[in-house]
Formats: C-alpha cells, sequence, structure tokens
C-alpha cells in the first residue's frame, strides 16, 4: 500500500508556502484507461440543452462467429472447414460515451485547432497556449 501511495504522490513531504499561489495537478491514468482509436463520432445535445454528449466508435470488419476444423489424430487442429459470420458490411463497435458542457466543447474545440495547426492543417494555434504542454482544463 505504501508502494502506491509513492505513485499517487501520497509520501510527499509539504513544502514552505511559495510567494506566489499555484496548484499542482497530477494526471494519473486510471485502471481503465485505454487507448481508443477513434473513427468517428455520433450525438447530440441533451434534451435540457445543458449538456453535449457524443458517442466515439471505431470501424472494422465483422469477425467470424463460429469456426470449425478438423481434428487430426491425437487430437490437433487441423484446417478450417467452416466459418459463420454475420451478414454486413461494416461493423462501427462504440467505444465510449462523453458528456461535457458546452465550455469544455469550446476547449476541446480549440484544443484540436491547435492540433491542426501543429500538423499544418488548419489555423494558426493561439499563442496564448504552449504548443507542447497544452492541456484542456
Amino acid at each position: 500500500m505504501a508502494e502506491n501511495a509513492k505513485k499517487r504522490g501520497g509520501g510527499r513531504k509539504a513544502t514552505a508556502p511559495l510567494e506566489t499561489s499555484t496548484i499542482t495537478f497530477d494526471y494519473v491514468k486510471s485502471n481503465h484507461f485505454r487507448l481508443i482509436r477513434l473513427d468517428g463520432v455520433l450525438g447530440a445535445v441533451d434534451p435540457g440543452g445543458e449538456t453535449i454528449h457524443m458517442a466515439v466508435w471505431t470501424q472494422r470488419l465483422h469477425y467470424p462467429q463460429r469456426a470449425v476444423h478438423t481434428l487430426n489424430p491425437g487430437g490437433k487442429l487441423g484446417e478450417r472447414t467452416a466459418v459463420t459470420t454475420v451478414e454486413g458490411d461494416i461493423v462501427r463497435e462504440i467505444e465510449a460515451g462523453l458528456a461535457f458542457t458546452p465550455e469544455t466543447a469550446k476547449q476541446l474545440i480549440r484544443w484540436l485547432q491547435n492540433r491542426l495547426a501543429e500538423l499544418g492543417l488548419g489555423i494558426k494555434p493561439n499563442p496564448s497556449e504552449s504548443a507542447s504542454e497544452e492541456v484542456m482544463e
């Protein structure tokens, strides 16, 4: 447990107050963190008009639902003789749902515009934001 506390910063000693007020944010990945490839989004404003809901999805071909193989002597797996798949062209698997305020949406737009500008694909970046360490707050 002490080892986990150190990872979270729980083993730090208090420091003397600085002349200017500051606050430090530590970014820690949750146990559920995972990287999600984003192929598309869908969503809408909630009925009350206070929150934007967005679902992000990845796109892929169908996986087989069932495969039948022969068994060779000794029980070793042999050739595949049949495959059952779902009819359809492409699967859009909804990976996560996001809900955020209009202000957060504006921050997200600015953040994305700055990333596009870094790639030379969009508007000029906002000079008040650091290009390398910008974080939506």
